[in-house]
């Protein structure tokens, strides 16, 4: 690992629910999510489909719907994700498999990681496709 780059082994989520408040953000549907999910909310998979999702803005996957504010829909009203037993591999891959560009100052995990390791740091983003990334050096402000 390059000396620069956080170890996220020692990422601890806060439960702060940041991640799930990044405007513009898209939680993509992978095969079989949307059934999962149907059923941690106790409805059919064509009702989850109609109510919670929409297709992509690059027309390549389902992604959840977003609240009124910006953050997911799935996002409850004390800050923890209400179908979390059942959330998209998206959800339970961040940080470790794909970060976006505002990750590291989103997130307070990250964010603590990135100020105890150094002045800069190396982070995956990932744009369009999860397993299509690219790396970049940022500095992060003091």
């Amino acid at each position: 690992m390059n000396p620069a780059t956080p170890d996220l082994s020692r990422f601890r989520c806060r439960r702060c629910g940041a991640c799930c408040r990044i405007p513009g953000g898209l939680v993509r549907l992978r095969e079989g999510e949307s059934a999962a999910l149907a059923a941690a909310l106790g409805m059919d998979e064509r009702t989850f489909l109609d109510r919670h999702t929409l297709l992509a803005p690059d027309r390549r996957s389902l992604v959840l719907r977003d609240r009124p504010d910006g953050a997911c829909e799935m996002l409850g009203d004390d800050g923890l994700c209400r179908v979390h037993a059942a959330k998209p591999a998206q959800c339970r891959e961040f940080p470790f498999s794909w970060r976006n560009p505002d990750s590291f100052r989103t997130c307070p995990g990250l964010r603590a990681l990135a100020e105890g390791g150094g002045a800069s740091y190396r982070r995956r983003t990932e744009w369009t496709r999860p397993r299509r990334a690219r790396v970049e050096t940022v500095n992060v402000p003091p």
